[in-house]
């Protein structure tokens, strides 16, 4: 699990909600103007290192909405997102939990202090789980973006039954990374925060055809953190899902894994995301 005081060197984005920048404003703390990857523009803070209690603070109180790291590979930060994806998934839980002890919706005082730790215990373990899969999910997409920036290279194009033996190859990966760091070819992790929902979900260009897309949730629901966060996450009422959808017109895959406090919510969610990778197809 995150420590309060671990330091993530990670440089990201962090988008303020509503109440994070009334409460910036009402204090005098500047903000900067944002633009994420995709084009939105946002109030909040451009950090190239923070402590893990930072954002459980930011996220406790309700003053972050979302949080997007670019960069042109993922996996050698691995320990960075990890950390991040706890602190934050966690934050929104505790607060979940201490939110519902507030309006009765658990017995409060009634309930014995041995099964409130169970349940503590379980939505931290909803935590960690939910960052593992998650770096599963980051590991595809940057397969998936390496493979695509590999057909476009000198050396694989005229032999694309060579490409996986070239990436294997610690030059030529580093090669194509360079590359795309000087094109602005990124791939995107984002978390968005929600009073409803917490969304965990890596961007990257080149595209899952539809078998692969098949296989890779198939080889997704038979992982072990994927059963653990599902069985996890009933017993706690927390509704729990992941897709992954292809944008043929701008050549992408997006991979999201996303919790709701909220059924109803969550169902429409999944529906939402189903149909949108259909109509990408």
């Amino acid at each position: 699990m995150s420590e309060p005081g671990e330091s993530i060197e990670l440089p990201s984005l962090l988008l303020l909600s509503e109440a994070g920048r009334e409460f910036c404003a009402a204090r005098g703390i500047i903000l900067r103007d944002i633009r994420t990857r995709s084009g939105e523009r946002a109030e909040g803070f451009a950090w190239s290192s923070f402590r893990a209690e930072a954002i459980s603070r930011l996220v406790s109180h309700g003053f972050l909405s979302a949080l997007e790291v670019s960069r042109p590979e993922m996996v050698s930060a691995r320990p960075q997102i990890l950390a991040l994806v706890r602190a934050v998934v966690a934050s929104v839980l505790e607060r979940r939990i201490r939110a519902e002890l507030r309006r009765g919706r658990r017995p409060g005082c009634a309930i014995a202090s041995n099964e409130r730790y169970a349940s503590y215990s379980r939505r931290k373990g909803i935590a960690e789980h939910l960052a593992i899969l998650s770096m599963e999910f980051v590991q595809a997409a940057e397969k998936c973006y390496l493979k695509h920036l590999a057909s476009r290279d000198p050396r694989a194009r005229n032999a694309r039954d060579r490409i996986d033996a070239l990436l294997a190859q610690a030059s030529f990966r580093e090669r194509l990374i360079t590359h795309a760091a000087q094109r602005g070819e990124l791939l995107v992790f984002r978390v968005e925060i929600e009073a409803g929902a917490v969304r965990v979900g890596i961007r990257n260009r080149g595209l899952i055809d539809s078998g692969g897309a098949e296989e890779f949730d198939a080889r997704n629901a038979e992982s072990i953190y994927h059963a653990r966060l599902a069985d996890e996450c009933a017993f706690e009422g927390i509704g729990f899902g992941s897709t992954v959808s292809r944008d043929r017109g701008r050549g992408e895959t997006r991979s999201v894994i996303s919790l709701s406090f909220d059924r109803n919510e969550h169902e429409g969610h999944v529906v939402l995301l189903r149909r949108a990778a259909a109509e990408a197809i």
